[in-house]
């Protein structure tokens, strides 16, 4: 015989006793992201529901209260005339 090993030893060397080759698991990986996404979109999406089911402030007569009492048109100085 050669010195060179045969191909099904160089097998033999690679493949564990039970002649499986044992596969990495990109799938179950994959799925447990994809899993991970899924239930951070949904929180996501119940804090949106949430956030748009809150009553916004409004003021007695109905007003905006952010803008309540402005008046349209030129200002007056806040540092008074010059």
């Amino acid at each position: 015989m050669s010195s060179r090993s045969t191909h099904s030893e160089a097998a033999a060397l690679l493949i564990p006793q039970g002649g499986a080759v044992q596969k990495s698991r990109p799938t179950q990986n994959k799925r447990a992201r994809e899993r991970a996404r899924q239930e951070k979109q949904q929180q996501k999406a119940a804090r949106r529901l949430e956030r748009s089911q809150r009553a916004k402030p409004v003021s007695v007569n109905g007003e905006d209260p952010d803008i309540a009492g402005i008046v349209p048109g030129p200002q007056p100085s806040p540092w008074g005339e010059e």
